[in-house]
């Protein structure tokens, strides 16, 4: 499974928010202590949330932890024919 870091921005997005406000809210009704710095860093794929950062994300937005996973795609190669 890979991390999809592009649906927390989309997300975030949706809901109007910026990312000082989804701070504010992760620690007002999550209880954690998150910068905007990483939360930046998540959106764009640079570091993966821990799983308690996870977690309070899940309950902000009301989606499951599944919802940040997708299947690896298998790369097919192609061969040349001679």
């Amino acid at each position: 499974m890979k991390f999809a870091h592009r649906k927390i921005r989309s997300l975030r997005r949706e809901r109007h928010h910026s990312l000082a406000m989804t701070c504010r809210l992760l620690y007002t009704r999550c209880n954690l202590r998150v910068s905007r710095t990483s939360l930046n860093h998540w959106e764009n794929g640079r570091a993966m949330p821990a799983i308690a950062s996870l977690m309070a994300l899940c309950e902000l937005y009301g989606v499951e932890p599944n919802y940040f996973f997708e299947p690896e795609r298998k790369q097919t190669v192609r061969m040349e024919k001679r």
